[in-house]
């Protein structure tokens, strides 16, 4: 842990906890968009740990550090969704930095894209109360109006769920340009909280 520290303190905000307990503590009052837990830790397993941080903040992205034996814990936790990816020991510095800033850039979009979303809900939510109001109205171009408004609505949505199924496929998603302005490290400044022993 100490190690992981002293190597990305310039890179990331980091928080950090030698147990699981204390780390629970600590992220329950600090908000942050990724977790590192090695599967090795003195009270409960890193598995463990991250399925209970889960449960705090479900939109974090969860990372394990795990050795090379560790194989069946790893596919079992994926598949019960407690981790969104794994590092094997030794670490590298670099691709463990990658890992992180793109994990980092996952929580940040998704973040952005609940926010995208939820604009085009409210518009549409408007129409459809407003509609029973306006039944009684035979203006075509009205109609024609509000029809447009509504469709136009639809397809910022479906635009944005195919963003969304690009990336979880592994492919390119792009920010929203107000989300493009702000770096991505200021818009998610406490992000990574480092628990247990991650060794190099």
């Amino acid at each position: 842990m100490r190690i992981f520290e002293l190597t990305f303190r310039r890179d990331f905000s980091i928080l950090t906890a030698s147990s699981a307990r204390e780390g629970l503590e600590l992220l329950s009052q600090h908000p942050v968009a990724v977790v590192l837990s090695d599967q090795e830790m003195p009270e409960i397993e890193g598995v463990e740990f991250l399925r209970r941080f889960r449960e705090l903040n479900p939109r974090a992205l969860r990372i394990l550090v795990i050795a090379h034996g560790d194989a069946k814990i790893l596919g079992e936790a994926i598949n019960a969704g407690n981790i969104d990816r794994c590092v094997a020991k030794p670490w590298e510095p670099d691709d463990l930095r990658l890992t992180v800033q793109r994990a980092i850039e996952v929580y940040a979009l998704a973040a952005g894209l609940a926010h995208e979303i939820n604009n085009p809900l409210v518009c549409m939510n408007t129409l459809l109360s407003l509609a029973p109001e306006k039944r009684e109205v035979d203006d075509a171009s009205f109609w024609g109006d509000y029809r447009e408004l509504a469709c136009g609505e639809l397809d910022r949505i479906r635009g944005l769920v195919e963003t969304m199924s690009r990336l979880g496929r592994g492919g390119q998603a792009s920010l929203s340009p107000a989300e493009r302005s702000t770096p991505v490290r200021s818009r998610a400044r406490s992000f990574a909280c480092s628990v247990g022993r991650p060794s190099g």
